[in-house]
């Protein structure tokens, strides 16, 4: 694993201490690798949903049903939670 350092305001660093110092981290170092996993999976979904945007403009239109696409929604809603659950 590589090091490196990281300049924090005093109140960042204070907020850091309270995440390991409740229990929800082992020590800080800890803390940011949460934190940057959880960026770089948030910036992969919105690089996902970019691509699927840049692919519906370039399709046409596409007659809208509103069952499908509510249906499909939930599929998304209930992949992302269970996403969500799992990185907790």
């Amino acid at each position: 694993m590589e090091t490196i350092s990281v300049k924090l305001p005093k109140k960042l660093k204070e907020f850091a201490d309270k995440q390991v110092a409740d229990g929800k981290y082992s020590d800080v170092s800890d803390y940011v690798r949460d934190i940057l996993e959880k960026d770089k999976k948030r910036r992969a979904a919105i690089a996902e949903i970019n691509i699927a945007l840049e692919e519906g403009e370039a399709s046409g239109f596409v007659p809208y049903v509103r069952e499908e696409f509510e249906q499909r929604f939930e599929e998304i809603a209930k992949a992302h939670r269970l996403s969500k659950k799992n990185a907790a």
